[in-house]
């Protein structure tokens, strides 16, 4: 049974030993050496609890890895520079950018998947314009995080779906999801991205166009990465980092309200607001444990096609390699 901590520091969480306890039964050698984790959009996005919980209760040291920093990105390839500038490049990072990489030479495997769903990802106008989907964008300018970001690939996979010729619309990177709004409230676009917790917090102020995954349900849109130089030399690091976070994961999925105090403090928002959102992320199984999903990532190729990143098909098997993944999350691509 999870037990609640006392207040510590004004912020209301579970205890280190109780945490472990309940999440994780990894009984591993002390940690060796210190690991920075690159997360894209960490402290943006949700995407990023897992390791913020791992971290702040001494998980990952727990099991023989020490994580010691988290670093975030942007988006696109900010992340994957900064990933690769660290001393140790291990990442999760957006697909679209992972696989750029790949293609230009850059010697890069992919570990586990990340995230399978684009859950809280939406496209937000100012009120008062009366736009209820995105066919009411036609001929409006849209913006997207950066160039062969995930938000570029997914606006495009959405407007395909939707039967809306991308040329109809006016794409326009804004260099983030912060610098999105802005330009959205300044009126240099008509729609910019939206993510919680800002969906719920600012309603009324940002009026949702569309949720993506709604309409685009299945996509690898993040992954585990490393370079294969790494991964050859630290395979039980990278195993022990995929097998932490999956606990996380498991425990969040059915733990949503024990989850959002941590939620709360990862993002620095209120704990009501947290526990309204976090159940939303579990009926979207937002959260990945790291198994790869073959139609998740030809969604991702096709994707990855329109943002001009890969040309025709992926062979996934000299991508991926599955040798880091629990057995229990293998599976056949």
């Amino acid at each position: 049974m999870m037990q609640r901590s006392i207040l510590r520091n004004g912020l209301l969480g579970l205890t280190g030993v109780a945490m472990v306890g309940a999440v994780g039964t990894m009984h591993s050698p002390a940690a060796k050496a210190d690991v920075q984790v690159t997360v894209s959009q960490y402290g943006r996005l949700a995407t990023g609890l897992p390791w913020f919980i791992g971290m702040k209760n001494g998980m990952f040291k727990k099991a023989g890895v020490d994580v010691t920093k988290l670093i975030s990105g942007k988006g696109g390839g900010t992340s994957l520079r900064n990933m690769l500038a660290s001393e140790t490049p291990i990442g999760e990072i957006a697909t679209s950018a992972v696989v750029s990489a790949i293609k230009k030479g850059v010697d890069l495997v992919v570990v586990y998947a990340g995230s399978d769903n684009l859950g809280d990802l939406t496209w937000a106008s100012l009120p008062g314009k009366g736009w209820k989907s995105v066919k009411d964008l036609v001929g409006k300018r849209i913006g997207y995080t950066n160039p062969k970001s995930a938000t570029e690939m997914t606006l495009r996979l959405v407007l395909e779906v939707s039967g809306i010729p991308f040329d109809k619309v006016k794409a326009v990177p804004t260099g983030g999801l912060g610098a999105g709004l802005t330009l959205l409230r300044n009126g240099g676009v008509d729609a910019a991205v939206i993510a919680e917790p800002i969906i719920t917090k600012a309603e009324g102020k940002f009026i949702p166009v569309f949720r993506a995954g709604a309409i685009v349900p299945q996509v690898t849109w993040t992954v585990g990465v490393t370079t294969r130089k790494y991964a050859e030399k630290n395979g039980d690091t990278i195993r022990k980092l995929i097998q932490v976070r999956r606990e996380v994961v498991d425990w969040i999925n059915k733990h949503p309200q024990e989850a959002a105090p941590y939620y709360a403090e990862y993002l620095r928002i209120d704990k009501k607001l947290a526990a309204k959102i976090m159940p939303k992320f579990v009926e979207w199984n937002y959260l990945g444990t790291g198994k790869f999903s073959r139609k998740g990532l030809e969604t991702t190729v096709r994707g990855l096609n329109m943002i001009g990143a890969v040309k025709g098909e992926v062979d996934w098997g000299k991508y991926v390699d599955q040798q880091y993944l629990p057995k229990d999350l293998q599976s056949k691509l």
